[in-house]
């Protein structure tokens, strides 16, 4: 069986301009948050943008429903429209031309239909905000965007919506794009060593070389626990010998980067390698955010170290403090999800 390329490696199999992206829409605010970042890698790469809503029809072929779900979803296409008047809108500079949206309306789960829809449509890129539970909604709550990176095979870029006090409306905040915008891109890439952080890396480069960005990756070791020291019979001992093994991880951790480096250069991109020695463990996530907030960063990358379709995913991990953390949008990569290229097929012909 084939093994499936990565979302931008699939999309640049065709013509020019068939990089997709996909933003789930809920009517709210919130939720609307997600489209500026997406404008601004549209324009980028010259992608697809996709605006989707999922509305809950439970009963549409019910004959004494239809009318009042028919109108549902029709209140659906009518925002999704609205929302791709304003953002093709001629007298914004940071327009789409209209025939690079696409809108679509969809019934059912949310989770469930937002990852099919992406899948179905190639979609390099699905981005979405979080909906901190401060800001009810009925779609994109926690929990659907923590089942959505569950179930994606594609990349999905999380962001945490602001306070509705501090967010200007749609319009305002796309007229301020260009002024606001950083030309300078940087991705940091989260790294630990194992091979489930590292599957991040190849959508990470080809975004990276999309977007011109510059590639920062870091690595974080977290000293010994202090009992793991505590056979010795002097403290000055002990602690020398402490120094000694975070002073061989550091090296260890460098010569890793490098590898790692060699592969980044190799695409054409820049490349710097970062080591923080001595952070607890209980800090890694705030000297992840506090790095990206230093370096500027365009996105924090990292893998979910997802393990089995339930349990706690990435919430409650380094991952979700992060993203509960930092006000840059984060790409996550669900490792466990390689659907091979037949799936995708069979997905297009209905089969499954």
């Amino acid at each position: 069986m084939q093994s499936q390329s990565t979302g931008l490696e699939m999309a640049n199999t065709g013509a020019v301009n068939n990089r997709v992206i996909t933003v789930p829409l809920d009517g709210s605010p919130q939720a609307e948050q997600a489209l500026p970042l997406a404008i601004q890698f549209a324009r980028s790469i010259q992608a697809q943008l996709q605006l989707i809503r999922v509305v809950k029809v439970d009963t549409l072929l019910n004959y004494d429903n239809f009318e009042y779900e028919l109108k549902i979803v029709n209140q659906a296409m009518d925002y999704l429209e609205e929302i791709k008047a304003i953002i093709t809108d001629p007298t914004l500079p940071t327009r789409l031309k209209a025939s690079q949206v696409r809108i679509e309306v969809v019934c059912g789960r949310a989770a469930e239909e937002i990852t099919h829809f992406a899948l179905l449509t190639r979609s390099d890129l699905v981005i979405m905000t979080t909906h901190a539970r401060a800001f009810p909604s009925d779609l994109l709550l926690g929990s659907v965007a923590r089942k959505v990176v569950q179930l994606s095979n594609q990349p999905v870029i999380l962001l945490q919506p602001t306070h509705p006090e501090n967010q200007l409306n749609l319009r305002e905040e796309l007229a301020q794009l260009d002024r606001k915008a950083d030309h300078q891109k940087r991705i940091v890439v989260a790294l630990d060593g194992t091979a489930q952080a590292e599957s991040v890396l190849e959508n990470v480069m080809e975004l990276a070389c999309a977007i011109d960005a510059t590639v920062f990756l870091l690595r974080i070791i977290v000293p010994a626990p202090p009992d793991q020291y505590m056979g010795s019979y002097y403290v000055d001992n002990s602690e020398t010998e402490e120094d000694k093994d975070l002073e061989k991880e550091e090296a260890a951790a460098y010569e890793y980067l490098e590898i790692i480096r060699a592969r980044v250069i190799g695409r054409g991109l820049r490349c710097v390698c970062v080591v923080r020695v001595g952070v607890s463990a209980s800090r890694r996530a705030q000297e992840i955010v506090a790095y990206s907030d230093k370096t500027r960063a365009t996105l924090v990358a990292m893998a979910t170290h997802a393990r089995g379709s339930l349990g706690r995913m990435f919430f409650g991990s380094v991952s979700d403090e992060v993203l509960r953390q930092t006000h840059r949008p984060v790409l996550f990569i669900h490792p466990a999800n390689t659907i091979q290229a037949e799936q995708v097929a069979a997905f297009e012909k209905g089969e499954i």
